[in-house]
């Protein structure tokens, strides 16, 4: 998290929810920064940087919209459908990995 407002935000979206049918515990580290493995050590991909990524979303100037951060819901946003797929196709999917899709909407 870059500041505490957002390790806040964080906490009270997620403290609770299910993962994997069990509620799950957040609370806030007693260290102020993660501590990187250094080279060679046994346990060195358990913590990885991966801020200059070029996969990171959020490394663009401007790109962190913290007016889009909702707490977790029933809906679910989709996008970069390729067009030959149709909304049976969707429903079929989710539901034989035991999704209940109660409404569909393409836009």
């Amino acid at each position: 998290m870059a500041d505490g407002n957002q390790s806040q935000l964080a906490m009270s979206h997620l403290n609770g929810q299910k993962l994997h049918g069990k509620p799950i515990r957040i609370t806030l580290s007693k260290h102020q920064t993660v501590q990187l493995p250094r080279e060679g050590q046994e346990d060195q991909g358990l913590t990885k940087d991966y801020g200059n990524s070029p996969l990171h979303r959020f490394k663009k100037p401007g790109s962190k919209n913290f007016q889009n951060i909702f707490p977790p819901s029933a809906t679910l946003h989709l996008s970069n459908i390729p067009p030959s797929i149709i909304e049976d196709d969707l429903k079929l999917l989710f539901s034989s990995n035991g999704g209940m899709v109660k409404g569909f909407k393409f836009f």
